[in-house]
Formats: structure tokens, C-alpha cells, sequence
């Protein structure tokens, strides 16, 4: 992203945290607009806001809800031009626990709200077991922690599928694996992901994305066309130093996001051009081979 440009901001994918305050709210949203106008994407969990109805203690009134903030975002995105190739892109995430989920997960049924979002509910490995089970599950409120209701999981998924059944939306996010695995666990915990959802992220960390095409990874003897493994060797080993290069050389839009991407490091570096490579070697895509290459090359 922007490589080769006066401006240096060279990462796509962000994470900023969202927390149950106007201030937090709307930093955010400026932060945001910082971020898209270099050209970057953004994730957020919204899961820490607390539901549509509850009390706001400094005013006497009633919160609105994460699904209402969540338009402020959408709204940012859409009259900020990015400074690079692309309009912004979201990611929203918001807990399975919520009291607001059922109204989060119908939140793009019409096809005419959030078009900037993509959408996914965090769900637990517990939820998944009670989903199995049939059993119903609880709601609580993220600002006292107290259970306010509860939903079958039935019910819950079967609502999903209607309302997301013309735009396959929401996804689901399962965080305690990605807690798991995470090296960094015990500096902060992972609520959010990168637009595409591929990179779950810390709060304010970046990521860079490259690809290694498999289609140039083949070696060509007398009479066959064979994987080049000490060719992909050498490109990965190239590759992985470049995108770490990038994290240095990265001219960030926010300070916070400067100090903890050069402290974690995140980068991440996938596979292209998978079908042209079985192409050049003649071998069918749903086949035992096929299936042999592909647990190593991914």
C-alpha cells in the first residue's frame, strides 16, 4: 500500500479498540478517518458499549446502542477519500453475549446500511457446545456484567441464517483460539480482526500482507514440472525480511499504532496462483495430490 509514494504509509490493516465512552466513541471515529485517508482499513469490536436502553449516569438518559455508533463509522468511512488506491473498509465485531446482538446480526438485512462493514459475531467454544445441545444461553450487560436475559441457540442461529441469507452476513469470529495461539497474549487480548477477517489483532497493531505466487514456484525437468521447493525456500525467507523491512519503514498515521506495531511485528504472508500451479503440472485439483501439495504449500 502506497509503496513508492510521497506518502509512506505501507500497511492495510488495522485495529483500533473501542471503549464505553462519547470520547472513546469519537476518537475513534477520528482515528478512523485518519487511517482510511492513508489509505488503510479498520477493525473494531464493539462488544464493550454498553446495550440500546441502559443507563447513561452522567446525563440520566438512555444509551443508544453499539449498532447506532457503529453508523457513526459507517458515515466517516463514507465521506472520507482514502489517500491510496481505496475507499475505507470496516470490520465490526460485537460478543455473542451481548443484549444487542439480535438487532447487530439484522443490522444489514435491508442491504442499504453499513455498506462500509463487514459484520461477525464473536462467539464462545461454550456457545458452540449450548448451540449443539439446543440449549439456551445468557445475555450480559458488558457495563455491570450482570445476566439481563437470555437466548436459545436455536432460535439465535436460525435468525442469523434469515437475516444474512442475501449477503452471507454475519460471519462468526471464535477468539479463544486465536487467544491461544497468540505469542502476545499477556499484553492485551485480540478483540478484533482486519476487514477481510483473516488477521486477528491486538488493539492498535497493524499488519502488512504479501503473497508468494505458487504459479512461478515450479521447476520444468525433461519429462515432468515439479514443485521448486528450494526456489519457495528462498522467496519465503526474501519475502518475510521485506514485510518485517516494511514495519520500520512505515510512516504511521497514529502514534499508538507506530509504537505497538514495532513492538509485536505482525506481519502476514499467504499463498496466490494455487490452480495455476496445478495447471503447469497436470494435476487435477480434487484429486489425493493435489491435496498432498496443498498441505504443504499452505
Amino acid at each position: 500500500m502506497n509503496a513508492g509514494r510521497e506518502l509512506q504509509q505501507l500497511s492495510a490493516c488495522f485495529v483500533l479498540p473501542v471503549e464505553d465512552s462519547l470520547d472513546s466513541i469519537f476518537t475513534k471515529v477520528k482515528e478512523t478517518a485518519l487511517i482510511h485517508k492513508s489509505g488503510g482499513g479498520t477493525g473494531f469490536a464493539f462488544s464493550r458499549l454498553r446495550p440500546e436502553g441502559d443507563v447513561v449516569g452522567s446525563t440520566g438518559g438512555v444509551a443508544s446502542g453499539p449498532v447506532s455508533f457503529i453508523n457513526a463509522f459507517d458515515a466517516a468511512t463514507d465521506v472520507v477519500k482514502q489517500g491510496g488506491t481505496r475507499r475505507g473498509a470496516n470490520m465490526g465485531i460485537l460478543h455473542v453475549t451481548h443484549p444487542d446482538v439480535l438487532s447487530f446480526i439484522r443490522s444489514k438485512e435491508d442491504g442499504t446500511r453499513l455498506s462500509n462493514f463487514n459484520i461477525s459475531v464473536a462467539v464462545t467454544e461454550d456457545f458452540m457446545v449450548k448451540a449443539e445441545n439446543g440449549e439456551d444461553y445468557d445475555l450480559v450487560n458488558p457495563r455491570t456484567g450482570d445476566v439481563v436475559g437470555s437466548l436459545s441457540t436455536p432460535a439465535k442461529c436460525s435468525d442469523n441464517d434469515g437475516a444474512g441469507l442475501a449477503h452471507r452476513r454475519p460471519g462468526y469470529r471464535v477468539p479463544g483460539p486465536h487467544h491461544r495461539d497468540n505469542r502476545t497474549r499477556s499484553w492485551e487480548t485480540s478483540r478484533s480482526t482486519n476487514p477481510c477477517g483473516e488477521q486477528p489483532l491486538l488493539p492498535y497493531e497493524s499488519c502488512n500482507l504479501g503473497s508468494l505466487n505458487l504459479a512461478r514456484m515450479v521447476r520444468y525437468t525433461d519429462d515432468d514440472v515439479l514443485v521448486d521447493w528450494e526456489r519457495m525456500s528462498e522467496v519465503i525467507t526474501t519475502a518475510v525480511h521485506m514485510l518485517d523491512c516494511v514495519i520500520d519503514m512505515n510512516d504511521y498515521p497514529i502514534q499508538e499504532i507506530a509504537d505497538m506495531s514495532r513492538r509485536t511485528r505482525r506481519i502476514g504472508l499467504g499463498v496466490m496462483g494455487w490452480s495455476d500451479l496445478l495447471i503447469q503440472m497436470g494435476v487435477r485439483y480434487d484429486s489425493v495430490e493435489a491435496l498432498g501439495i496443498g498441505a504443504v504449500t499452505s
